[in-house]
Parts: C-alpha cells; sequence; structure tokens
C-alpha cells in the first residue's frame, strides 16, 4: 500500500481508525463474508452476506468486537455461516468517520484521495460521480488485440454510458471497448466503437455522421439507428434508456490501435447497490490481483 499516513492493521484487525458504530448481524451466507467486505441485507432483517453490486448496502463486515466463539481467526478467514438466522453473528460497521482495511476489485487501480464506491464480492473500486451518476474509472494502455480486464460485470446492473479520457495520445488512434468476445453474447465493441483518443481530454460520441461506420456509440448502448431523408443522408444513433442492461455475468473487454495509447474510462452505472462508500487513504495498484486499501469509510 501507499503512503496513507495510517498505520495498517494486523492480520487481527480491520479497524484501522475512529470508532464505527458497530450492529451485529447473523452471518446468512459463507461465500466471500470476510472482515472488511461490504455487506447486504440477507433474507431477513437480522441476516447480512457479501455485497453484490446489484442491492444496497448496509456497511463494512468488522472483525472487532465479534464474538469470540465464532470471530474468525485472522481477517484473510472468512466468517462460517449460521445454521439458522439468530446464529453466527458478525458485527456490521456503519455510521461513517472510520479508516478500515477493505478490498479494491481486481482489474483496477485507485489513486490516493479517488472516491470508492462499492461493487460485488464486497469490494470497492474507484471513480466519481458524474452526471449524477457513480462513473467508475478503467485504466486503458495500448492494447492492439482484445484485452480482458478481469473485470467482472455483476448481473443486473445498468451502464448508462461510457466516457473515454485520453491521457497519452496518438495520430488516428482509437479504443473500441465491450464485453469480452470469447464469452457466449460476448460484443467487443458493444460499448464503444471506434472512439477516437487522438486527441487529450474527455471523449464526446460522434453520434451523427454521414457514414453509419463512423458512429462511434457500440450496439449494446444503442436503441436503432436513424437514417434521415437529405440528399445526402445522415446517420443517427439514439441512445437506450436507461442504458445497457447487463443480462449476465460479463467480461469487460477493450481493444486500441496499435499505438502508444493510456488512458482511462468511465462505467456510468445505475444500480442500487453501486454506491459511494468512502475515499482511498492511499493509491492502490490492484490491476493483477484484488488488493488491501485502506478505506476512508463514509457509510
Amino acid at each position: 500500500m501507499g503512503e496513507s499516513g495510517y498505520i495498517a492493521p494486523g492480520v487481527g484487525r480491520v479497524l484501522v481508525d475512529g470508532k464505527p458504530r458497530p450492529k451485529f448481524r447473523t452471518v446468512e451466507d459463507a461465500t466471500e463474508f470476510y472482515a472488511g467486505r461490504l455487506a447486504i441485507r440477507g433474507s431477513s432483517d437480522k441476516q447480512i452476506k457479501v455485497a453484490d453490486g446489484v442491492n444496497p448496502v448496509l456497511g463494512f463486515i468488522g472483525l472487532e468486537g465479534a464474538d469470540p466463539t465464532s470471530k474468525p481467526t485472522d481477517r484473510s478467514v472468512a466468517y462460517a455461516a449460521a445454521t439458522d438466522d439468530i446464529g453466527i453473528e458478525a458485527p456490521l460497521f456503519v455510521g461513517g468517520g472510520y479508516a478500515i482495511l477493505g478490498k479494491l476489485a481486481k482489474g483496477f487501480v485507485a489513486v490516493q484521495g479517488e472516491e470508492l464506491f462499492s461493487w460485488s464480492n464486497g469490494r470497492v473500486v474507484p471513480g466519481m460521480m458524474m452526471g449524477g451518476v457513480p462513473a467508475i474509472r478503467v485504466p486503458y494502455v495500448k492494447k492492439a488485440a482484445e484485452f480482458d480486464t478481469t473485470i467482472d460485470l455483476p448481473a443486473g446492473i445498468i451502464i448508462e454510458d461510457v466516457i473515454v479520457q485520453a491521457v497519452t495520445v496518438a495520430e488516428s488512434a482509437t479504443i473500441d471497448i465491450g464485453t469480452l468476445s470469447t464469452e457466449g453474447g460476448g460484443d467487443a465493441d458493444g460499448l464503444i466503437d471506434g472512439e477516437s483518443v487522438a486527441t487529450a481530454g474527455f471523449v464526446a460520441h460522434n453520434l451523427v455522421d454521414a457514414t453509419a461506420a463512423n458512429i462511434t456509440l457500440g450496439a449494446l448502448l444503442v436503441e436503432s439507428d436513424i437514417k434521415t431523408a437529405d440528399t445526402t443522408a445522415l446517420y443517427y444513433s439514439q441512445k437506450k434508456i436507461p442504458g445497457y442492461v447487463v443480462d449476465a455475468l460479463r467480461s469487460l473487454s477493450y481493444t486500441t490501435s496499435d499505438a502508444t495509447v493510456a488512458g482511462n474510462f468511465y462505467l456510468k452505472v445505475i444500480s442500487p447497490g453501486v454506491v459511494k462508500v468512502g475515499k482511498a487513504a492511499a493509491g492502490k495498484d490492484a490491476s493483477s490481483a484484488d488488493g488491501d486499501i485502506i478505506i476512508e469509510a463514509v457509510i
């Protein structure tokens, strides 16, 4: 982890600083139920399970204050599931104003001070609010063949739009963004199709053009393509409202021109389970594997 000003907790703790208000709830499902992950409601108000990126988030799973008879030996060990709704309990940290050691999802890179949002498997992801919607930031570099980001899009979320931010640019360079084509129903340019990354800055979509192939919004985000009756016809892509509803767990991919380019693209996500949960106390590179990150919690 980068420099945060905090002292990283030992393996028997996840709380870094502050005094969160714990609520004790029964562990309904042990899958990915580790301290430091985010939790959602289970089958009843007395039960919790790990956050899925789709349902509303309640708080962070704690380790401190857990009953010694059910407390894992350290944070690398998952809680066991209860056999009924009054069995094994875990502390649920709520209220904000504390720092906790959480997990940054694989495929992402967080920058110190960046906002963090809830995601599937109790992880967090970096981004910012954009037009009133959480915009999840994904870095890109030169990848002349389709590249699997290892980022999974949870089934049920809505991708409202994708906004590209070009940083390192090259003349005539473009980027495609979509779902991994080698998976059933995958579409490698289904979100963004040939968007220019030749000029630094945020990139506006090309939605109207005399050549249909020059439209840069991908098919997954398009409701219909319209052709005018002008002598020189124009083509227009009507955006799908509210966006692309992810129909199954999908792998996110992108492809660039064979040129030295780099930057970010932002997935604007509509989902009750994707909300701001804190800020990154230090930078973290989880491009190869998910990683520990100190989160200054706001929930």
